[in-house]
């Protein structure tokens, strides 16, 4: 009765300890949510936002053609704006290897949105080389991103951002 009291746990951490370092990196999870925000614009109800954030690209699980893909897929979300929330590259994960940042931004730099693609650098971007990843991700068909106020439209009506 001991060795299966023993065999149980373990085995249930061999399989947790599996699915985290193995599984779980790999998938590629789209989440659909619909945000009822008390203040919200009625001028902007229906907006579709895509947010996109740490490949870590460097990883075991992730190179440069998985943020292809995953580039190819935010297109075909057909969002009105997309984000990509930084952590792109990451020169010091465990078992990794180095991936440029040009790798990398070349398929994100494709993504289009109608309202726009903005993009901010992580951490890991910064010491993987801040300023050439930077160069290499800055918007090049569409309006440099600045702290000024921006006024569009989404459908018909305005609107205006901060």
């Amino acid at each position: 009765m001991r060795r299966v009291s023993v065999a149980a746990p373990l085995a249930a951490a061999a399989g947790l300890l599996a699915w985290g370092a193995w599984v779980e990196p790999r998938r590629t999870v789209v989440r659909h949510r619909t945000l009822h925000l008390p203040r919200w614009p009625a001028s902007l109800d229906g907006l579709r936002v895509t947010i996109v954030s740490d490949f870590h690209a460097g990883a075991p699980h992730i190179g440069p053609e998985r943020v292809a893909r995953v580039a190819r897929l935010v297109e075909r979300q057909g969002s009105d704006l997309v984000c990509l929330l930084g952590d792109f590259v990451d020169p010091e994960v465990t078992f990794g290897r180095r991936v440029a940042p040009e790798a990398v931004a070349a398929p994100l730099g494709a993504v289009r949105a109608p309202l726009g693609v903005v993009a901010v650098l992580g951490n890991h971007d910064w010491r993987a080389d801040g300023e050439r990843s930077w160069s290499r991700a800055r918007p090049r068909s569409s309006e440099e991103a600045s702290d000024r106020p921006r006024v569009g439209t989404h459908g018909s009506a305005p609107y205006r951002s901060r």
